[in-house]
């Protein structure tokens, strides 16, 4: 059963999916865990939100999309929409539901991202905007609960890794 893991972890590290810097596990357990990041980026909140939705795949890493093309990414703004990636040629993924919606303030959604789909989890992905001083406090907060053999604990750290990535993109984007 840990070879799974194993096998997974080092997948993810060849793909790409390593982790890096900026990661933050605030707390993982087998049965799941959770990522958190904050960034203040130099953008008022509805530029964050049009960032988040209307501009996602301009910023999120071609590396972690299934088909290689975040512009195929589309993240509506209306709960029971869903962030979708469309290859064009009759495969798709559903990634997440938009489950909670307040523009300029909080977006949430649930699902599984990447390899964690083949898995039984789900988890809640929530960016909440808050004015700073110096622009837009962006939180990122990824819940993930389920059940695969070798624990979930075992997987915090990648998965944090690479949302810690695409903050980091996403604040570069929106300070270009």
């Amino acid at each position: 059963m840990r070879r799974i893991t194993l096998t997974l972890a080092m997948a993810l590290v060849l793909t790409g999916m390593a982790p890096c810097g900026h990661a933050e596990v605030a707390d993982a357990a087998p049965g799941g865990f959770t990522s958190v990041h904050r960034l203040t980026v130099a953008a008022t909140p509805m530029e964050v939100w049009d960032a988040l939705t209307r501009d996602f795949g301009q910023w999120w890493d071609p590396a972690h999309s299934f088909f290689g093309d975040p512009g195929k990414f589309r993240v509506p703004t209306a709960v029971g929409g869903a962030w979708m990636e469309d290859a064009g040629d009759g495969r798709w993924v559903r990634h997440m539901d938009v489950v909670y919606v307040d523009p300029g303030k909080v977006l949430r959604m649930r699902g599984a991202l990447g390899p964690l789909q083949a898995m039984a989890v789900t988890g809640a992905l929530t960016f909440t905007m808050e004015p700073a001083a110096t622009g837009t406090l962006i939180t990122l907060t990824y819940a993930v609960g389920g059940y695969t053999p070798e624990g979930l604990d075992t997987l915090a750290s990648v998965v944090d890794g690479v949302l810690g990535d695409q903050m980091l993109r996403l604040e570069a984007y929106l300070e270009k």
